[in-house]
């Protein structure tokens, strides 16, 4: 069976990052792709990528086929609440922002080809109540933007 387009659409938003992981001042296997963030199964400095940015969002579309934005969440997380330039332990909140909106704002993402379009939204909806929210440095949403053909509702 093959994974439904969100869950594609967050690992392939995770791969991407670890493609560039090392340039952050992280190693790959510190960036995860998951439902929520599981602070149990996390090593920290590290970058989490999850549901947790909203629902989707209908864009338009045709009789064929929905124009649909898929949110995902892609969240730094250290191992206090502060993080200064010098300390060592994963990339600064600048890099960070500046390296996601690199990667994806008004950019296709290959690895879903019915992705045409990513944005990168800088104030997503943070859950405060979250396990361990102050270890949260910052955190950006990523809406993929995708054409998926129109199931048919009507009986024949």
């Amino acid at each position: 069976m093959t994974p439904d387009i969100h869950q594609r659409i967050r690992d392939a938003v995770a791969e991407a990052i670890r493609g560039v992981a090392a340039n952050l001042n992280l190693p790959d296997d510190h960036v995860y792709s998951m439902e929520q963030v599981d602070h149990n199964r996390i090593d920290k400095p590290a970058i989490v990528v999850s549901y947790e940015a909203g629902s989707e969002e209908m864009l338009g579309g045709s009789n064929v086929c929905d124009h649909i934005g898929y949110p995902v969440l892609v969240a730094l997380y250290n191992n206090g609440p502060v993080n200064t330039p010098d300390d060592g332990s994963g990339p600064s909140i600048t890099q960070f922002r500046d390296t996601v909106r690199a990667l994806f704002n008004t950019k296709r993402l290959p690895a879903v080809d019915t992705v045409y379009n990513c944005r990168v939204v800088p104030q997503p909806m943070i859950n405060v109540l979250l396990p361990q929210y102050e270890q949260l440095q910052t955190a950006l949403g990523v809406v993929a933007e995708a054409e998926v053909e129109r199931a048919n509702t009507w009986s024949e």
